[in-house]
Order: structure tokens, then sequence, then C-alpha cells
């Protein structure tokens, strides 16, 4: 009998390395997207029913240690107990981060799982995402195909008001890549963008057909909106939701 397939789940957030924004060395634009992550991004990461899932954020290198010894990120991570598996990452230090992992941990394979740093999954999400096996992972066979799954439906939610509408999508940014351990420790192995190498037959699988997101709008948003209409959540349904998402209320 096969022995089961291994798997860590790794929780990604790009908080501003993404060098495409001058105002992501501005510090005063720096704390508030720090402390969106920490009142909501964190406490869902916290709820994971999953316990063995990894926490890392992504930062310039000229911003690290003003980040490190941003004090809202220290205490929230002492206080949700999640020091032991947070890190931060530098580019191009990610694809070493990914490498490390693969050379310190048993797994057979990693799920990095894409999250924005003012996003939330549902706390079943990792377990969910560890559910999904078997998995293949990359193929590695020239073509650069990379296996992903993924979730389709949620919310959106105005930080002001609480209110919340309904958000459904298969290109919502609420996806997992799924590499080999054998395949990350491969001389060359690089970095897969998702939305160019995930359109073939068989490489995206839908983990569940439940809201299990929520996209958090803002006033720091650059492109987001939330905007009222006929999918708004009424009364019962955002008390379920509430439910749902435990760290909302």
């Amino acid at each position: 009998m096969a022995r089961p397939q291994r798997a860590l789940v790794v929780f990604e957030t790009q908080l501003n390395n993404r060098m495409i924004h001058k105002r992501e060395v501005n510090p005063k634009w720096i704390n508030r997207r720090l402390s969106l992550y920490c009142d909501y991004t964190l406490p869902s990461l916290a709820a994971q029913t999953d316990r063995t899932c990894r926490i890392c954020l992504g930062v310039r290198p000229e911003t690290l240690d003003g980040i490190k010894r941003n004090k809202h990120l220290r205490s929230t991570l002492r206080r949700l107990g999640l020091l032991s598996r947070f890190s931060f990452s530098t580019l191009p230090r990610l694809m070493d981060l990914r490498r490390e992992l693969a050379q310190s941990t048993p797994h057979d394979f990693y799920l990095f799982a894409h999250l924005d740093s003012d996003d939330m999954y549902h706390p079943l999400a990792a377990q969910e995402m560890l559910g999904m096996a078997p998995f293949r992972g990359a193929t590695g066979n020239g073509s650069e195909e990379q296996e992903v799954i993924r979730y389709v439906n949620g919310f959106f939610m105005d930080e002001t008001t609480k209110r919340m509408r309904v958000w459904g999508s298969m290109l919502c940014p609420f996806y997992a890549q799924v590499w080999s351990r054998r395949y990350l420790l491969r001389r060359g192995c690089k970095r897969l963008r998702f939305h160019t190498t995930t359109r073939r037959a068989g490489l995206i699988r839908v983990i569940s057909d439940a809201p299990r997101f929520v996209v958090l709008c803002h006033d720091a948003n650059h492109y987001t909106r939330y905007k009222h209409g006929e999918k708004e959540l009424n009364a019962k349904q955002r008390a379920q939701a509430a439910r749902a998402f435990p760290f909302l209320t």
C-alpha cells in the first residue's frame, strides 16, 4: 500500500515587494498596510484549523528592518501565537525560501497559497487544501506546467460599514501553487507565474464552491472598490457569514 502524501500549506503575502509603485517605500503607506494585515489577514490565518501551516510575508530588502520593528506586527504575532510559523522573504529570495523549506522539512508537496495583505481565508482553507491530495505538483517536463488548486467564491467587505457582497469568479486570486519537494530541489528550479501556466485542461482544480475568502475594501485600495448592488448580503446572510468567518466580529 502506497504511503500517503505529506503536504504543507504556506500562505505567501507580498506586502511591498511588487516593485511597481513608489508608495511601497512610503512609511505611511507601509504602516497602513501592516495595520490591515494585522487586523484582518493574520487573524484569519491564526484561525486556521490546520495548525501546521506556515506564513510568509514578502517585503522589499530596504524596508525589511523597519517592518521587523513594527510594534503592531510584533505584538499581533505574539498575541495570536504565530511567531514560530511566521517568516519574512525579500526578492529574489522567495524561491530560496521555498527551497529551504524543501531541504529542511520532510513533506512531499508544498502548497504555496496566494494571499494579499488585506484579504482573508476561511478557517477551513488550509485543511481543505491539504484534503485535495493526491497532488502532482509542477511537471518539470520543460513546458512549465503548474498544478493549481483554487477557490472561486467569496465576499467583498467594506471596512467602514462592514457591509458584504458576494463575489464569484474563476479568476479570483485565492489559489495555491502545488510544488513537489523533488522539483523544488532541482537545479535551476524557477518560480512559475500562475496566470500564464495553468490554462491547460487538468491543471486547475476547484477546492470548494462554498464561500472561502473575504476581500477587504478600504481607503488604501488602489483598484478594488466596494459596489452596492443586488448581490449584497442581507442581515441574516451577514450573520451567517460572521459565524463562518469569526475573526470579522
